[in-house]
C-alpha cells in the first residue's frame, strides 16, 4: 500500500429477538485509493451470515469512483 490508500473494515451484529433465533453477523472490508485531491476509487466486499435455518447468507462486491467538484 501507499500513502494514497486507505483500508476500511466494519462488523455488525443483530441479536435474536422475542426468543427466536434470528441473529445475524455482517462483515465488510474495503480499500480506497486517492488518484488526486478530488478523485478516488474504491472497492468493498460485504458478507452477511444469517443464523436462521432458511438463510441464504448473501454477499456483495462493489467498485466505484468518487469525484469532488
Amino acid at each position: 500500500f501507499t500513502p494514497n490508500d486507505g483500508i476500511r473494515a466494519a462488523y455488525t451484529k443483530r441479536g435474536a429477538t422475542s426468543g427466536v433465533t434470528n441473529d445475524a453477523n455482517q462483515y465488510a472490508i474495503g480499500v480506497d485509493h486517492s488518484m488526486s485531491k478530488t478523485t478516488s476509487v474504491y472497492a468493498t466486499y460485504v458478507k452477511t451470515k444469517d443464523n436462521t435455518a432458511a438463510a441464504a447468507d448473501p454477499s456483495a462486491f462493489s467498485l466505484g469512483m468518487k469525484h469532488s467538484f
